[in-house]
């Protein structure tokens, strides 16, 4: 799971207008329910509310320029992303979002 160190890891697949986030531990295995919110300041919060405590690191993909306005959200609130370039993850994406 390219290179997660931690237990738990938020990934946030980026989106023109809908983006999903979900968690995934130290095995690259899907915990719990993902959450899906739109590209908007209320969502960004909603998102917030969803996030837990032991959530250790991010990573979403640099999908065009919709990834900005999340991205420079979460790091206003004091979380460290890690963003990834499109071509890396096309490994890891196919079978899993096959709309991508």
């Amino acid at each position: 799971m390219l290179g997660v160190k931690h237990a738990v890891c938020r990934g946030i697949d980026i989106a023109k207008e809908i983006h999903e986030a979900s968690l995934v531990d130290a095995q690259g295995k899907l915990q719990g329910r993902s959450i899906r919110f739109s590209n908007t300041l209320t969502d960004f919060y909603r998102f917030m509310e969803w996030l837990s405590k032991d959530t250790l690191e991010m990573a979403m993909e640099a999908t065009g320029h919709y990834w900005l306005p999340l991205y420079d959200f979460l790091k206003g609130q004091g979380y460290d992303i890690t963003v990834l370039n499109p071509l890396q993850t096309e490994t890891h994406r196919r079978g899993a979002d096959p709309q991508d």
